[in-house]
């Protein structure tokens, strides 16, 4: 469906309005702090911590399950797309099941010279402009063939101009995603190095730990060992917390200072590509409940990085019980 959503996104389109996502604010404010001492929280801290990341992530899949009911099937956007533009169902579901990108901007290239009058030539020029070239090509091109009557340059100019918006916004989420992924990546070479190291140390204290005394069958010194390991294992995983703990805390809070500016970003792109698909379809979507689904997706997702730091069961490592 990807590429069909694309053609929409190529031929058709409106400046989007400035949009609010409520949804995605409100479930992010029910989410708790991040755990404030993390590598020595007492148990029921840590339960408690989890059990609010659960009532919100239940919450955002029951509300998810409501909305989703109302959206239209793949085959009724197909069935609106073809009645729209002409082009066959069966050559519609070709290309979302099997078709490139570059199969998709081909037939859009080819919707745009025979709805809007544009060369390819054309084309390939405006992809390279920016939006203030555009919008000054846009006024040369009207003004050489106003006399002629012809208006579908207008359109063109604007279907260019909507394309040019969507990559912009599309670019500026994915230097979100990308910023997360590098703080992720620095994250995990963090996290194996000082793995790498805990293990080392646990093992040493392993080999120094006293060694079993036997009278039959029965350890007579086992309240040694059992204190010895009480004692030395819980210092070295406290370590490991507090060497990876402040990093990850850094890329979560990172998330969450983002998630509001991308909310509203993404807010934008749906209006934008909802109307696209009610003018090339006729199928209109319920604008407001797509931006609570992605934005819901994004609180989800960071919900479930935030249990990852309330994950400490390390803490109560001991000799026996041993992995």
């Amino acid at each position: 469906m990807k590429h069909i959503l694309m053609i929409v996104c190529i031929l058709y389109g409106t400046i989007p309005a400035t949009a609010q996502s409520s949804v995605g604010q409100k479930h992010l404010a029910q989410l708790p702090p991040l755990l404030a001492n993390t590598c020595g929280c007492m148990q029921a801290e840590e339960d408690q911590y989890s059990d609010q990341i659960h009532r919100v992530l239940a919450a955002i899949e029951q509300e998810r399950d409501r909305i989703e009911y109302g959206n239209p099937t793949p085959d009724e956007l197909i069935s609106g797309i073809s009645r729209k533009t002409g082009i066959a169902q069966s050559e519609l579901k070709r290309l979302g099941d099997q078709g490139t990108e570059a199969d998709g901007e081909k037939l859009a290239e080819q919707q745009m010279q025979k709805q809007y009058g544009i060369s390819q030539h054309e084309i390939d020029q405006m992809e390279n402009m920016s939006e203030a070239e555009l919008q000054q090509w846009g006024k040369q091109y009207a003004a050489n063939r106003n006399s002629s009557g012809n208006t579908k340059q207008g359109k063109a100019v604007k279907t260019a101009a909507i394309s040019t918006q969507i990559a912009d916004l599309e670019s500026q989420f994915n230097q979100y995603v990308e910023k997360w992924k590098t703080m992720a990546n620095d994250y995990a070479l963090l996290e194996r190095n000082a793995k790498k190291k805990l293990q080392e140390t646990v093992e040493r204290v392993e080999k120094s730990a006293p060694k079993e005394i036997y009278q039959g069958e029965h350890c007579i010194n086992q309240k040694a060992i059992d204190e010895y390991f009480e004692h030395n294992l819980p210092p070295v995983y406290k370590a490991y917390c507090e060497e990876t703990t402040p990093k990850y805390k850094q890329y979560l809070n990172t998330r969450k200072t983002d998630l509001p500016k991308i909310f509203n970003l993404l807010d934008n792109l749906v209006v934008l590509k909802c109307r696209m698909l009610k003018e090339q379809t006729g199928i209109e979507q319920n604008i407001a409940d797509l931006q609570a689904i992605q934005s819901m997706s994004l609180v989800e997702d960071h919900a479930k990085a935030m249990l990852d730091l309330g994950n400490t069961s390390w803490r109560n490592e001991t000799r026996s019980g041993k992995n």
